[in-house]
Order: C-alpha cells, then sequence, then structure tokens
C-alpha cells in the first residue's frame, strides 16, 4: 500500500500543483480522504502501519505542494495530541490492550529479573553485551530468546554480534543509500521523476529511524521493520521494487558535461 501511495502522490500532486498552489487549503482534504482513511483502516489491526501511511502521505504532499503552512498547522495539532496520548492513553478508547502495554513499557521501563524479557528490554541488554566490537558473528545470544528477534528487533542483533562500530557502518550504508536518492530527485527531468525518488527516500527512512529508535527505547514498540535488514519477504520486495523505481528514474538523467 505504502509503494502504491507514493506512486499516486507523485502523479497527483504533478497534476493537480496549480490548483494547490492557488488554494493550498484543499490539500487537507486530499492528505484526509487518501492518507487518513487508509491510516485509520490499517491502525485498526496495525497501529504502526497507520502512522507510517500518515506520514508518509503527510512529508510527501509537504515535498509537492508550494505552500506549506498547512502542514506547519498540522504538526503543531500533532505535537498536542502526543501530549494527550501520552498523558491520558490509558482512556483512549481506540487502543488496544497490548498497545497501552507497550505505550506503558515505554513510559515506566521496568527491567524484567525473572521470566522472559520483552523486546526492547532484551535489545537494550543486547546493545549494552556489544559493546565497541561485538560479541562476534554467530555469537549473539538474545537472537535466541526473544521472538521475532529477525524483524523487529534485528539492528539489536546486529549490536550485540557486531558491536557499535557495525551498527556504524550500517548506518552509513543507509546514508550513502539517501544520499543517491536524494541526488537522483534534484537531477530528475520533471516533477513526477522528483517526487517518486522523495517519496522512496521518506519511506525508507521512515522504517529506519522508527526501528532504530524502537530498539533503543526512544518510541514505544510497533513493530516496524529495519528496511533491506529484517526478515520477511513482502518488506523486502516492496523496498526493492522502490529502488528499481529510483533507478528507472536515474536512467532518464542526463550525465553532467566534463568541462
Amino acid at each position: 500500500m505504502k509503494t502504491a501511495l507514493i506512486l499516486f502522490f507523485a502523479v497527483y500532486l504533478v497534476n493537480e500543483y496549480r490548483r494547490f498552489a492557488r488554494k493550498p487549503e484543499q490539500i487537507i482534504w486530499v492528505m484526509a480522504v487518501f492518507g487518513g482513511v487508509p491510516a485509520y483502516l490499517v491502525s485498526r489491526q496495525n497501529l504502526s502501519t497507520g502512522l507510517l501511511i500518515a506520514s508518509l502521505v503527510f512529508f510527501i504532499t509537504f515535498l509537492g505542494v508550494k505552500s506549506t503552512r498547512i502542514h506547519i498547522g498540522i504538526i503543531l495539532l500533532a505535537a498536542f495530541a502526543f501530549w494527550i496520548v501520552v498523558n491520558y492513553y490509558k482512556q483512549m478508547p481506540f487502543l488496544k490492550a497490548y498497545q497501552i502495554g507497550r505505550i506503558d513499557n515505554w513510559l515506566h521501563p521496568v527491567t524484567k529479573l525473572r521470566g522472559q524479557p520483552d523486546q526492547v528490554t532484551g535489545g537494550k541488554f543486547g546493545l549494552s553485551i556489544g559493546s565497541w566490537l561485538g560479541t562476534g558473528i554467530g555469537r549473539g545470544y538474545i537472537k535466541r530468546d526473544l521472538p521475532e528477534a529477525a524483524n523487529d528487533i534485528i539492528l539489536a542483533v546486529i549490536g550485540e554480534e557486531l558491536g557499535l562500530v557495525g551498527i556504524c557502518i550500517l548506518l552509513l550504508f543507509y546514508l550513502s543509500l539517501l544520499f543517491c536518492i536524494i541526488q537522483t530527485a534534484l537531477k530528475a527531468p520533471d516533477r513526477y521523476g522528483a517526487l517518486l525518488c522523495g517519496g522512496v527516500a521518506i519511506h525508507i527512512f521512515l522504517h529506519t529511524a522508527m526501528n532504530i529508535m524502537v530498539v533503543t527505547g526512544a518510541m514505544p514498540n510497533t513493530g516496524v521493520t529495519l528496511p533491506f535488514v529484517s526478515s520477511g519477504g513482502t518488506s523486502l520486495l516492496c523496498f526493492m521494487a522502490e529502488i528499481a523505481l529510483v533507478l528507472s528514474v536515474s536512467r532518464e538523467v542526463r550525465p553532467e558535461k566534463s568541462l
């Protein structure tokens, strides 16, 4: 769905650019219908995916319109909504029991001395064991004890076995990939190619940032995969398809003439 939204908004924002330049407030209805409704429907089963869809639509429309004052207002409104959720999440009727538990564990972390630790606590424990150089490839322990260690907290597994140095190298690869995608967007022959590359860069960045924040305890556990690393065929195929779209745009970029 997220890849389809990138394709749709890349076309739609190019075709309707003049209309949104004249009446910037109309972008609110577009975001609500094509972003808010899918995000709401998906969040009833998977809150993290719903948040990703809403964030993706927000940022790609931010890139595609001339006036950004509507988006600034939405940021302020979202900050207020975040404050309400953090302070009154237990009274929220739309949050399920496990989601309330994740927020509670995030706000009030407790190290479990007995029994099986949760993913976030185990991930932090793995990062602390890894230190600078890690315990060595295949010598990690948290991947044997924690559920879905190859998906949600794969970064903690990498940190335990390869240490902080290994994580920094992985992050360097992500930064290099995002840099290449952004360069392709800036050199794209038309607005459609630029928005397409921008949407792909935003999608990869959001997934990576949310996964890192979950593992380090900066946000509640969401179950978001780490692009190109986490186990899961569907996620990998979607990201590979998006990279193929970026490559198709890069083929149309004219090489710079040397002096």
